[in-house]
């Protein structure tokens, strides 16, 4: 056992104790300051993995959310106007195929919502009498055989793309929309050429649209740091993500079977 006594009559003894100690302490300072640094890499890592994982996530729902609005408008655009051929007897044995005559026979209406405002767009179409149930509306409903119904798509103040049909009942399709933009192709004769729904309205040319292409811009609802990025959206200015993320879709669609005014 030390005693003062020895100590004193010992300094190297003592002196090599003070050095152990004092190189425990530093080795102790530098294996915390390693841990330190390796926590914080393990911390950073989960952080930009979680951002990663949430940043697909997001993009994973507003993919599939444009891809039900878009199937959904899709039905009604392609089927706007259209009429299912009436067999007429030509003959004992002969047969030729003709339309009905319908009235109301307009097929497809929008509205300009301006340069910061979503449009809206409006279709009609007669469901087939000779196959019932064949054709449904906005909201999922069978059409009466026969009968004209219409099917309203718009944005509402919350952000959702909403359609209305000729009850006048409504239901939101998705959610998250910043933009809902329209396109038309007219008939021009030797081409198609695109139009604001204002400038169809002006020259009076809704008979002769025969496409309709639709602009989405959805955007997430969670932030993620991840997403932080420029975009051109569906108003085509340049745009900030402000940490959501957004997915900009557009699609052409051609309207089928057309009744000519």
């Amino acid at each position: 056992m030390y005693t003062p006594e020895r100590m004193a009559s010992n300094p190297s003894a003592a002196h090599n104790r003070q050095r152990a100690a004092g190189t425990m302490l530093v080795e102790l300072m530098v294996a915390l300051a390693l841990a330190s640094i390796a926590i914080a890499a393990a911390i950073a890592a989960l952080m930009v993995a979680r951002d990663a994982a949430a940043a697909i996530h997001e993009m994973t729902l507003l993919q599939q959310q444009a891809s039900y609005a878009l199937r959904s408008m899709g039905r009604q655009i392609r089927s706007a106007g259209s009429l299912e051929l009436q067999a007429i007897a030509d003959g004992p044995s002969a047969v030729r195929f003709a339309l009905p005559t319908v009235s109301g026979t307009s097929r497809v209406h929008g509205t300009d919502g301006g340069p910061g405002a979503s449009d809206s767009l409006t279709l009609a179409h007669v469901a087939p009498p000779l196959l019932p149930g064949l054709q449904r509306d906005c909201l999922g409903q069978t059409a009466a055989p026969g009968t004209r119904t219409l099917a309203t798509f718009q944005v509402d103040a919350n952000g959702n793309l909403i359609c209305r049909s000729s009850s006048g009942r409504s239901q939101p399709l998705i959610a998250g929309v910043a933009a809902f933009k329209l396109r038309f192709r007219v008939d021009k004769g030797a081409q198609l050429q695109s139009m604001s729904a204002s400038e169809v309205e002006a020259a009076q040319q809704w008979p002769a649209v025969r496409a309709v292409e639709v602009c989405l811009e959805l955007r997430g609802e969670q932030r993620v740091t991840a997403s932080e990025h420029e975009y051109i959206g569906c108003f085509k200015r340049s745009a900030r993500s402000a940490g959501r993320m957004t997915l900009v879709t557009r699609r052409l669609f051609l309207l089928n079977a057309l009744l000519e005014d």
